[in-house]
């Protein structure tokens, strides 16, 4: 593939855009600590791409490509929330919990890709050829876990956490053909982890 991207060098080009930003906010009262983490990404690119696939039993070849407008439309969205507090017994001991949700509603994804040429003897026969995909996703994980601190180098933690993955993706060919996919998993895991710095 051919990514035309020297056409992207402009500092006011309206095919690429992205966009992130980021809040964070941590209180601490006594032994307890509490945090919230916020993010967003937004990205809308359109590229000029061009793909040629050429055959050697015949003088034939296939050409996915520009034309006069970019035909490769990328548009994403992703949000990510985190919520959590940790409780410090004493100096060696900390209890904690957090909760995170990635994709708030959803994480998103589209992207649409045309213009299709035939070339056959040096003859083109140009059809257009228009696919477009949207996908959700989303992650929603928690976990609890315990810190202890062994001395001032080296510490050991355990966690118990759960993730939950649903991804769901629809795909419209020529706005004749329609694909779906789902897919959702579940997990629970423990996990004891050493740290010496």
């Amino acid at each position: 593939d051919d990514q035309f991207l020297n056409k992207f060098h402009s500092s006011n080009n309206p095919y690429f855009i992205q966009n992130n930003a980021n809040i964070n906010l941590n209180i601490t009262h006594d032994k307890w600590n509490y945090y919230i983490k916020t993010s967003g990404n937004y990205n809308d690119m359109d590229l000029f791409s061009k793909t040629i696939t050429e055959f050697t039993t015949s003088n034939e070849e296939m050409i996915n490509g520009y034309d006069k407008l970019p035909n490769n439309s990328q548009k994403s969205e992703s949000y990510k929330f985190t919520l959590g507090t940790d409780y410090r017994i004493n100096k060696k001991h900390l209890l904690g919990a957090e909760a995170s949700i990635k994709g708030f509603p959803a994480t998103t994804f589209g992207q649409s890709n045309s213009f299709d040429t035939i070339s056959v003897n040096g003859i083109n026969t140009t059809m257009q050829n228009i696919t477009n995909t949207n996908t959700d996703h989303y992650d929603l994980s928690g976990n609890l876990y315990y810190k202890y601190k062994i001395d001032s180098t080296a510490k050991l933690i355990t966690y118990l956490y759960y993730t939950n993955t649903q991804t769901n993706s629809h795909q419209n060919i020529n706005n004749e053909r329609d694909l779906d996919y789902k897919k959702t998993s579940d997990n629970l895991n423990y996990k004891i982890q050493y740290q010496k710095t």
